[in-house]
């Protein structure tokens, strides 16, 4: 379903990357994803966990919720807020590419600081969603440790009815990619 005119704005507004020169109907169409997404998991979950690994293990949400269409996003990882945006933390590597989105990016260059961050991006919230189909080991391990005292939730299946319902720009794209027989 797509948004109609006299419906409801989303509600978040702050965190814009400023770096970011997309056209206001595609900032709008991921606040609606990221707020649509909230909307589909428990009440209780403030915080939403989207970790890549390594290919051939990444998580499509993370592209869902990205917003940008190249790169791979080894070790990157997306932490939203509900009704307050996302941050994406992501190496140098893939630095600018993540700088093409909307959300704000946090850089690490090391195993370190992407252990810094984790723990930074997780401070204070009490339940957070994951997505256990697509998240490997390390990484879940590694939200556990620095997320001690938060309650780990499984949201796959609010992903999922999240991502049945296709927006502007994601029908845009469909018509637009080349099909499998193009190809």
């Amino acid at each position: 379903q797509l948004r109609r005119r006299n419906e409801e704005p989303c509600k978040i507004k702050r965190f814009r990357n400023p770096h970011c020169k997309i056209s206001k109907r595609i900032w709008g169409s991921m606040k609606a994803r990221l707020e649509r997404l909230f909307q589909n998991v428990p009440k209780n979950v403030d915080a939403i966990f989207i970790m890549n690994g390594t290919e051939p293990i990444l998580d499509n949400t993370f592209f869902y919720l990205l917003g940008v269409g190249g790169g791979l996003f080894e070790n990157s990882y997306i932490v939203a807020r509900r009704d307050a945006g996302a941050v994406i933390y992501t190496s140098k590597l893939e630095e600018t590419s993540a700088r093409m989105g909307p959300w704000p990016v946090e850089v690490f260059g090391s195993r370190s600081e992407l252990a810094n961050l984790m723990e930074e991006s997780v401070k204070g919230c009490s339940a957070i969603g994951i997505n256990p189909p697509e998240l490997n080991h390390r990484a879940y391990t590694m939200l556990v440790k620095y997320a001690s005292n938060a309650n780990i939730v499984d949201i796959s299946e609010g992903i999922k009815e999240s991502r049945l319902i296709k927006d502007e720009v994601e029908i845009c794209l469909l018509y637009t990619s080349p099909s499998p027989r193009d190809r």
